[in-house]
């Protein structure tokens, strides 16, 4: 997933947008919708800052710490639910119980019960083992399927969109000379509508790094490269030093 790195920014949004087409920019603080409140992680600002290094981080975190993201996302649901805002996707199937959950370690994970003619001490304890988290209520484990899914889904959506591009680009067997493009649009040709300048070539960074079809996409930009931007020119200082 480097590749996803070396996409100018438009190029990086793009791609995402075309793998979710409901992907929001921001999170709506004030009254957050289900689907956010599901998967807070997918939002393209979120997604995109640090150029995109946060995108690969939630791809590595998925693929390769399982346990560990199952584990958070398991107390940021239980935070939700404690909260009383968490997602529910049972509807009325479970209304008819005192209490519904589920073992983890059951290998058929099988949604178990307590009827309302249960024992106080019997339901004592089952909400007990449930605050202990050695058994997860059912609305919860539910929840926890249906937001693990909605990320892999995202992921798997990306990659599959790229190498489809990629795919089709093998196909044509077309090889197109390299050429350096703006980091914002990944243009090669400058925005004379835009440019302050009567340079024709690309505006260039001061870092050196990155060029920019005009002023504006360069300010545009400047908030995604702001830290490899000081972090290249720290390196340059110290080589030309």
């Amino acid at each position: 997933m480097r590749w996803f790195l070396s996409l100018p920014y438009k190029g990086q949004a793009i791609l995402l947008t075309n793998a979710s087409p409901d992907l929001p920019y921001n999170l709506n603080e004030t009254s957050r919708s289900a689907s956010q409140l599901l998967a807070p992680e997918l939002c393209l600002s979120t997604l995109l800052e640090n150029n995109g290094k946060n995108f690969l981080k939630l791809t590595h975190a998925r693929a390769s710490k399982r346990d560990d993201c199952a584990r958070a996302d398991l107390d940021y649901l239980l935070g939700l639910r404690k909260e009383g805002i968490m997602p529910t996707f049972s509807g009325e199937s479970l209304c008819q119980y005192m209490l519904a959950f589920v073992d983890p370690l059951d290998p058929e994970l099988k949604i178990q019960a307590v009827s309302h003619a249960a024992s106080q001490a019997i339901i004592a304890e089952k909400k007990r083992l449930i605050g202990a988290k050695v058994l997860i209520e059912a609305d919860v484990w539910l929840t926890l399927q249906m937001r693990q899914q909605v990320l892999i889904t995202f992921l798997t959506h990306v990659t599959s969109a790229f190498e489809t591009l990629h795919r089709e680009q093998l196909v044509t067997g077309i090889i197109t000379k390299p050429q350096i493009g703006c980091r914002y649009c990944g243009s090669s040709i400058p925005d004379s509508e835009h440019l302050n300048s009567s340079s024709e070539g690309l505006l260039r960074c001061e870092c050196r790094a990155a060029f920019y079809c005009s002023e504006k996409h360069q300010s545009e930009d400047w908030l995604h490269h702001k830290e490899a931007c000081q972090q290249v020119r720290q390196q340059l200082s110290k080589v030309e030093s």
